[in-house]
């Protein structure tokens, strides 16, 4: 996630590595009390409705807050139409936290007593980010037992802490200290800013893919805090896909020509082992219109009930007098778009063969959950791709996001290089402008040290047919590029070839 720091849109990128674990104690279910709101839900099965008292749910964070804490799909997805700012009064929004909540105890009230995940917010005065942790530590401990739970801390500043967690919704429920903000993860909150326009854009880059080999749309889904750990006694280094050894670093500089050797995440490839339970329920929630047309009673709750802003319970409220009178009635442009396609798309059908034949999924489970989440991928295979592709792959990514075992959404795209603008962005940073080079300061008889990820010395920028690269200690200035080449790895740049681009 990209996290907006202060007011003034600068941004930067923070690694979500610190972790804790706490022990947990069972919840007591009577805390699962009144409601005036009736909807059956829960994930990937209905269920009776849960009912809790009006008001009894903790302080959640507003619109306003989440735009400047989190750059999500959020603010997207409760804009009105008609306006670029957010619905005014946040009714909406409030009412679509009460939705997550009765979908929260319904899941926990099903046969899996399913977790739900939660962004836990401390804003103690005069507290270090260690000890509002441990506070949040301690008022879970004072509600459940015997059971460990992971807490990974998303940001970390003067006046507050917020860590991501999987709870039972009743102990979350119990957060309600005026200290504590509890805000339960929904889809939109999931998918990374810039997810959807993303799977739009892979889809159009596969189909124009005229290489013959197929270019497929990979989303990765990050899972939440605990979930699908690495069995004891493995350690870092398994079996991919094909039963050959593989570290989870041997795997990061496949897919991303980048990794490190303490790497807390092993590959497993699709060994899918533990984690059929999530793909399972994934593709019965695309699939719940076909399975509940063949059922006489539905067997799995539509996928459109899933999110706040397709709901029944959404229409309602935009037509109830309530909202009436505060002139908040209109439905949001991604409400909309959403809903256009699942009626195209999933209520019709017509993807289900896509769903039960062209999806490939991968896990990469966490050895160290204390530093690091599992993940998952899925690998979208449109060979023999129709014109309804690219509306089915978008429709995946609601399902995958309602899935409560998952934290995080995103779509891998690939790696484009822009070479041709470097030379001007460093020499004027206007377009075509190099006034160095059109001076003859072009480097000529200059030595530059670079530590990258090495060079490929058979590059036509460095090869040199006249002369063997030199390496370690011997420096050979009469060479026509590489003089010196100290190897702290090996002495070629076989991967992505970033030392090679910027030599």
């Amino acid at each position: 996630h990209q996290w907006k720091i202060g007011t003034d849109n600068n941004w930067s990128n923070k690694s979500l590595f610190h972790i804790t674990k706490i022990i947990m104690i069972k919840p007591l279910l009577s805390l699962i009390t009144a409601l005036s709101i009736t909807i059956p839900l829960t994930y990937g099965q209905a269920t009776t409705t849960t009912e809790m008292m009006d008001g009894d749910i903790p302080t959640h964070l507003t619109l306003t807050e989440l735009e400047l804490l989190l750059d999500s799909e959020t603010a997207t997805e409760f804009k009105t139409s008609s306006s670029e700012e957010l619905l005014s009064d946040e009714s909406t929004w409030e009412e679509a936290n009460r939705y997550e909540w009765i979908k929260a105890l319904n899941a926990e009230k099903s046969a899996l007593s399913q977790k739900y995940p939660y962004l836990l917010c401390h804003t103690g005065a005069n507290m270090s980010g260690w000890q509002r942790r441990l506070a949040i530590a301690k008022a879970i401990n004072e509600t459940v037992a015997e059971e460990e739970i992971y807490l990974h801390t998303l940001h970390n500043e003067d006046d507050y802490l917020c860590v991501y967690g999987q709870l039972l919704a009743s102990v979350a429920m119990t957060l309600t200290e005026d200290v504590f903000v509890v805000q339960p993860v929904m889809a939109s909150l999931k998918m990374i800013k810039g997810t959807v326009e993303g799977m739009t854009e892979e889809y159009a880059k596969a189909l124009s893919d005229a290489s013959g080999e197929g270019y497929f749309p990979k989303v990765d889904m990050g899972l939440c805090p605990g979930v699908a750990l690495m069995e004891e006694g493995n350690d870092d280094t398994t079996t991919n896909g094909e039963g050959e050894e593989q570290s989870y670093f041997e795997y990061l500089q496949q897919v991303n020509g980048m990794g490190g050797s303490n790497s807390a995440v092993g590959d497993e490839g699709e060994n899918l082992d533990g984690v059929e339970d999530i793909t399972e329920a994934i593709t019965n929630l695309l699939l719940s219109e076909s399975l509940n047309n063949n059922s006489s009673e539905p067997a799995v709750l539509p996928l459109s009930q899933e999110f706040y802003t397709t709901s029944q319970a959404y229409i309602e409220y935009l037509n109830s007098s309530t909202n009436s009178t505060t002139g908040d009635n209109e439905q949001s442009e991604r409400a909309q778009f959403w809903g256009d396609l699942l009626d195209e798309f999933q209520t019709s059908g017509i993807c289900d063969e896509t769903y039960k034949t062209r999806l490939t999924w991968k896990i990469y489970r966490s050895t160290q959950p204390t530093r690091a989440s599992s993940q998952m991928q899925v690998v979208y295979n449109n060979t023999g791709e129709t014109e309804t592709d690219s509306g089915c792959a978008l429709v995946l990514l609601l399902a995958i996001s309602a899935n409560p075992d998952v934290c995080s959404v995103d779509v891998r795209r690939g790696v484009e290089p822009s070479n041709q603008i470097a030379s001007f962005m460093v020499e004027s940073e206007r377009q075509n402008q190099n006034p160095f080079r059109a001076r003859g300061i072009d480097g000529t008889g200059e030595t530059v040290t670079i530590s990258d990820t090495g060079v490929d010395p058979d590059h036509c920028y460095f090869d040199d047919p006249n002369k063997s690269q030199p390496t370690g200690v011997t420096f050979d200035p009469s060479a026509r590029k590489i003089q010196q080449y100290v190897p702290f790895v090996d002495t070629n740049d076989y991967q992505y070839g970033h030392g090679t681009h910027v030599a």
